[in-house]
C-alpha cells in the first residue's frame, strides 16, 4: 500500500503521476479561484495546486484533488475498477487512531490571530452571501457518551471570528441537539488540509459508536495520528494544514445563506452559529478548496453511497452486481443486475429500492455486459434496450432530499416522485442485443502497449 503523511507528501505524489498541474497567474479568492477550478475541471480533470493567490503570499490553493476516480484509485494504490472493493474490504476493519504526545505547536501549527482570514475563504457564486468553507471538516464530541464524529458541513464567514454552519446530518446534529438539551455549547474543531483519505473518511457512513477517525486509518493503512487542541476537548489529525476551536452556541439560529450547494441551486437557512475561539496553521500552508456542483462533490458522495448500500442490498438480492450514483447527477443511480439470476421482477426490485434509498430520484438498471462507469455505455443501454410504456415505472410521494428544490415539503418530510427504468436485455434474446466489443485478448494486448503513452 502506498503510505503518504500529508497533504503536501499527496500533492507531490499525485504531481509525480501525471495527475496534478500548477498554475502561475494570481487569482482573488473573490470568484476567481473558484472560477478557475470549474474551468480546469473540464479541461483537464486534473489536480489544481494556484500558486499565487492574491492577498496571500505564503498561503497556495489546492483543488479538483478527488475529481475523478483515478486519483482516488492511486492514493488508495488499487485498480481503478476496484476502487468500491477495496474500500468496503478496508473499511470492515477499523484501524484506532493514535494520539501523540504534545500541543498544536509541537505538530507543526502555530498559533494565529482568530481570524478567519488567514486563510484564503473562497467566495464560489455570484450570489452567494459571503465567502464560505467547503471543504472543512468539522469535528465535534457527543456530549453524552464522548463519542467523537466528524463530517463535511457549509461553513459561512459572517465576520472575523463569527461563522455559520449547516448542521444537516448526523452525528454532529445529533450531538448539538444533545448539547442544547442541556443548555450547553458544542465544542467544535474545524480542520481545513488533511490527507486525502482522512478527508475522504468525513463524508463515509459509519454505525454509532463507530470513530470515522479508525475508517480513515483502515483507508491509509496505518493509524491517524491526532493531536489534542488547545481550547476545545477535541482531538485534530497530525498533518492538519489549519485548525479553527470553537463553540456552537445553544440555541442560538441565524440566517446562513444562501449559498450554491451541490445540487446546483441557491439554499438559505437558519443555522447554528459558531464563536471562534482560537486559529492554527502551518507555515507554507495549502488551502483545499472543494468548489460545489462539480464531480468532485458527487465522487466523494457517490462512492461512500455506493459502498454504504452495495452490500446490504446484494445480501437480499444476490443477482446485484455493482451500483453507481451518476459523476454528473447524484440523484441518479446505476445498478448493474444480472438478469438471468433475478428472483423478483426486475421493476418491482427498483421499486424498493426507489422507496429505501432517499438520495436517489432516477433508477437505471443495465446487464453485466454495461459498464455502468461510463455514460455513453448506460446512454447505449437505454437508447437500445429500454421502452418508455413497458420498461418504466413512476413512484409519487416519496421521501426526498432537502436539497431538490422541486420537492414537496411535508410535515412529513420532504416528498418527491422517483422513476426506474429497466434498460436490460428481455429474457432469451441475448443474441439480438448483442453489444459490438473488441476481442478481449486484443484489448489487452493493446492496452499494454500503449501504457506509457
Amino acid at each position: 500500500m502506498c503510505v503518504l503523511e500529508s497533504l503536501y507528501a499527496c500533492t507531490n505524489f499525485l504531481e509525480d503521476a501525471g495527475e496534478l498541474v500548477r498554475v502561475q497567474e494570481k487569482l482573488s479568492p473573490r470568484y476567481e479561484v473558484a472560477a478557475a477550478l470549474r474551468y480546469l475541471e473540464r479541461q483537464s480533470g486534473k489536480a489544481v495546486l494556484l500558486e499565487r493567490v492574491e492577498g496571500y503570499e505564503d498561503v497556495v490553493v489546492l483543488g479538483n484533488l478527488l475529481s475523478n476516480r483515478r486519483r482516488l484509485a492511486l492514493l488508495l494504490d488499487v485498480p481503478e475498477d476496484n476502487v468500491v472493493d477495496a474500500y468496503l474490504a478496508r473499511t470492515a476493519t477499523p484501524v484506532a487512531p493514535k494520539i501523540i504526545e504534545g500541543d498544536l505547536l509541537a505538530a507543526g501549527l502555530r498559533e494565529t490571530k482568530p481570524d478567519v482570514f488567514v486563510m484564503p475563504v473562497l467566495t464560489h457564486h455570484a450570489a452567494d452571501a459571503s465567502p464560505y468553507l467547503t471543504s472543512a471538516v468539522t469535528i465535534a464530541r457527543d456530549p453524552e457518551t464522548g463519542a467523537r464524529g466528524m463530517g463535511i458541513h457549509r461553513v459561512q464567514v459572517k465576520e472575523r471570528d463569527r461563522l455559520g454552519i449547516f448542521l444537516g446530518s448526523p452525528p454532529l446534529s445529533d450531538f448539538l441537539a444533545k448539547a442544547e438539551a442541556r443548555s450547553q455549547d458544542l465544542e467544535v474543531a474545524i480542520v481545513v488540509g488533511m490527507h486525502p483519505l482522512t478527508w475522504l473518511a468525513a463524508v463515509a457512513y459509519a454505525p454509532e459508536g463507530v470513530d470515522k477517525f479508525g475508517l480513515a486509518g483502515a483507508l491509509r493503512g496505518e493509524p491517524v495520528e491526532l493531536v489534542r487542541c488547545a481550547t476545545v476537548d477535541l482531538e485534530v489529525p497530525v498533518e492538519a494544514e489549519y485548525v479553527i476551536e470553537g463553540r456552537v452556541r445553544a440555541g442560538v439560529r441565524e440566517k446562513e445563506g444562501p449559498f450554491g450547494e451541490s445540487n446546483g441551486v441557491y439554499l438559505t437557512y437558519d443555522n447554528p452559529v459558531i464563536q471562534v475561539q482560537r486559529i492554527s496553521c502551518r507555515p507554507h500552508a495549502i488551502y483545499h478548496a472543494l468548489v460545489p456542483f462539480n464531480h468532485e462533490e458527487n465522487i466523494l458522495i457517490g462512492l461512500t453511497w455506493e459502498a454504504q448500500n452495495l452490500r446490504g442490498l446484494q445480501q437480499r438480492f444476490p443477482f446485484v452486481r455493482r451500483m453507481h450514483l451518476e459523476e454528473d447527477d447524484w440523484t441518479r443511480a446505476v445498478i448493474q443486475v444480472d438478469r438471468e439470476q433475478a428472483t423478483v421482477p426486475l421493476l418491482e426490485f427498483a421499486s424498493q429500492v426507489l422507496q429505501e434509498l432517499y438520495f436517489v430520484k432516477t433508477l437505471v438498471l443495465v446487464d453485466t455486459d454495461i459498464d455502468i462507469y461510463d455514460s455513453q455505455e448506460v446512454s447505449f443501454a437505454l437508447a437500445t434496450r429500454f421502452q418508455p410504456d413497458r420498461d418504466m415505472v413512476v413512484l409519487r410521494d416519496q421521501p426526498a432530499l432537502a436539497l431538490d428544490p422541486s420537492t414537496t415539503a411535508t410535515p412529513e418530510g420532504f416528498r418527491t416522485a422517483k422513476v426506474a427504468m429497466d434498460a436490460t436485455v428481455p429474457p432469451g434474446e441475448r443474441e439480438r442485443y448483442k453489444k459490438i466489443s473488441i476481442p478481449a485478448d486484443v484489448a489487452r494486448r493493446v492496452r499494454e502497449k500503449l501504457a506509457t503513452v
